[in-house]
């Protein structure tokens, strides 16, 4: 059972990265039946993705390998008795970790491919079998476990040959000077990511609208640094995080106790643990609240580029607004289109614009407004911010030969319909638009506009639908991302739970000798399982909240944050049950110990 739990937690993890190769291939044939080109987007996603899988994978199999060497403590002190070195002991557990990792990336493969088959049954296409990536997961698992293995290797080949005669214990050594300048440089180097991030996102004017990589990756980046930064300080942190935890399991009394000091007794792996927990809630997070700015986004966007039903443009005949009212169709709205320039204080452009009145578009209430209001001159976002004005401020607007001063009424976050900015019929009037109609906005079936032998319809509810097909595979993606980092948290939380007890045999059996219940003992083995998904809920959370921010920034900066609550609230108390439910097992085993083996030598 022990050496088997590292091939679930890195199987767990090659499952998760080479779902994600699945997920964008799968994403890229579904985009291009709807011939849209969101691509980029999900690529970069799926990269921070697979790259929090193997920093969990990494963080997941360290514990565990470092947990079972400690189980063997007795069989490598007698190799060193009969005369092996420290480097060949070293380099034996590493080649089984090596071979660990790639039966278990394998097997995560082939498992993520049979679970990737049945997406035709979601009415997703089936992916083929990506061969490259499928080597480059199995292959990068070996590595991933091999960089696991080596600071638990080094350390066990450095048992005494007299350790063959005494009880193996889980050696934790504390702090080393080393491992706190190691964490000093990762938090600075965490801080200094995140502070350009966040200039970069929020203060450079050029950046290019949409997808912004190098801001992603520095995302990523700088929540990585901060989790080995947390990993280096784990020893010195934990002691007060677990006084918090005892005000929570206090209710329970000794047993509450017993619990957050059975976590404490070994803070370094308690760090571990509680890492890996707080990077599958900090990739939560990310899911929860980028499916959610993306919905909002989407419903902003779709709402400004598919405001109606239909668009009619052309030569239109004399009163023809009546005679589409006449044939059935809803929310029509007629305007004119004109190439302005617009002139501030800092900047000039060109720009088109029109007279539609928003106010009266079907979509009105879910364009998003930054700042004033939808009426009068209404600027989208990239012109508001390319001419660094907002609401209340003046402009200087020529077209045709003339000019006039106008006051800005409102700024979107995102783009205005039609165009980027909408000025208003006596505006337009004013710099010597024709009085001539340039479409119409209609809502309605295409089948019920009047023919015309110069009128062009385009049907802007089938683009609409292409979006939300569009946005339904990101959150159907997202969904999936979601439960397999839950199911990697709770394997973790498992495997160190479930070998926690077999180290603490006879401790449980002194427990059991000295009146504690069966029953209670149960209650503090699983306790102890829930404090690690609480104290790793509430690490996720500080440390997710931040970058999901800044996430939701290189996504594009007109793209708002939008947290959901209530959701998050829910994954964080379903992960702190299932945390404590990965404990239910290994806490029947500890309750299973007769209180003689407490006098027996381990």
């Amino acid at each position: 059972m022990k050496r088997f739990l590292p091939v679930v937690a890195i199987g767990f993890a090659a499952f998760f990265a080479f779902g994600a190769v699945l997920a964008q291939g799968i994403t890229a044939a579904t985009l291009a039946r709807g011939h849209v080109g969101h691509l980029d987007q999900i690529s970069a996603v799926l990269a921070a993705f697979v790259l929090v899988a193997a920093l969990t994978a990494v963080l997941v199999a360290t514990t565990v390998f470092r947990i079972t060497f400690a189980q063997r403590t007795g069989e490598l002190a007698l190799l060193r008795l009969l005369g092996a070195g420290r480097g060949r002991v070293a380099v034996r557990m590493i080649g089984e970790g090596v071979v660990t990792g790639l039966l278990a990336s394998g097997a995560g493969v082939l498992a993520a491919f049979a679970v990737g088959s049945a997406a035709p049954l979601a009415g997703l296409p089936a992916p083929e079998f990506p061969w490259a990536g499928a080597v480059a997961v199995a292959f990068g698992g070996a590595g991933i476990t091999a960089l696991a293995v080596v600071s638990p290797a080094v350390a066990a080949s450095g048992v005494a040959p007299l350790q063959a005669l005494r009880e193996s214990s889980v050696q934790d050594d504390g702090v080393r000077r080393v491992r706190l300048v190691a964490g000093a440089l990762a938090l600075l180097g965490a801080v200094v990511l995140l502070v350009s991030t966040l200039m970069s996102g929020l203060g450079d004017d050029a950046r290019p609208a949409g997808v912004t990589e190098s801001l992603l990756t520095r995302t990523v980046l700088s929540a990585a640094l901060f989790f080995c930064a947390f990993a280096c300080f784990g020893s010195v942190l934990m002691p007060g995080l677990l006084r918090v935890a005892g005000l929570l399991t206090r209710r329970f009394g000794a047993v509450g106790r017993l619990a957050v000091s059975g976590v404490g007794g070994a803070p370094r792996r308690a760090a571990a643990v509680t890492m890996s927990v707080a990077l599958g809630v900090s990739v939560v997070i990310g899911s929860l609240a980028g499916a959610a700015s993306m919905r909002a986004n989407g419903e902003t966007e779709m709402a400004s580029s598919y405001p109606t039903d239909l668009e009619l443009t052309g030569s239109f005949p004399s009163g023809y607004e009546e005679t589409l009212r006449a044939a059935g169709l809803r929310h029509v709205l007629g305007y004119r289109r004109l190439d302005v320039g617009f002139t501030s204080a800092t900047d000039h452009i060109v720009a088109g614009s029109t007279d539609v009145t928003l106010p009266d578009l079907p979509t009105a209430d879910r364009l998003d407004v930054a700042t004033g209001s939808l009426h009068g001159v209404v600027l989208g976002g990239a012109l508001a911010r390319t001419l660094h004005v907002s609401a209340g401020e003046h402009l200087r607007l020529e077209a045709r030969g003339r000019s006039v001063e106008v006051t800005v009424g409102g700024t979107l976050h995102g783009s205005v319909p039609l165009g980027s900015a909408v000025l208003g019929s006596d505006v337009l009037d004013a710099l010597g638009a024709p009085a001539e109609l340039d479409g119409f906005l209609a809502d309605g079936s295409e089948r019920a506009v009047p023919a015309g032998n110069d009128i062009q319809v385009e049907s802007l509810a089938q683009s609409r639908e292409k979006k939300e097909s569009w946005l339904g595979s990101l959150s159907v993606l997202a969904v999936v991302l979601l439960a397999l980092t839950l199911v990697i948290a709770v394997v973790g939380i498992g495997a160190t739970t479930s070998l926690s007890v077999l180290e603490r045999v006879r401790e449980s059996a002194l427990l059991r000798a000295i009146g504690l219940s069966r029953r209670r003992l149960r209650t503090m083995i699983t306790l102890e399982s829930a404090v690690y998904g609480l104290l790793g809920s509430v690490l996720g959370l500080v440390i997710g909240l931040v970058h999901a921010w800044l996430a939701v920034l290189a996504l594009g900066e007109d793209w708002p944050l939008r947290v959901p609550v209530l959701p998050l609230a829910a994954v964080v108390v379903a992960l702190v049950v299932l945390s404590a439910a990965a404990g239910l097992v290994p806490a029947r085993r500890a309750a299973r110990v007769s209180p003689a083996a407490g006098r027996t030598d381990g």
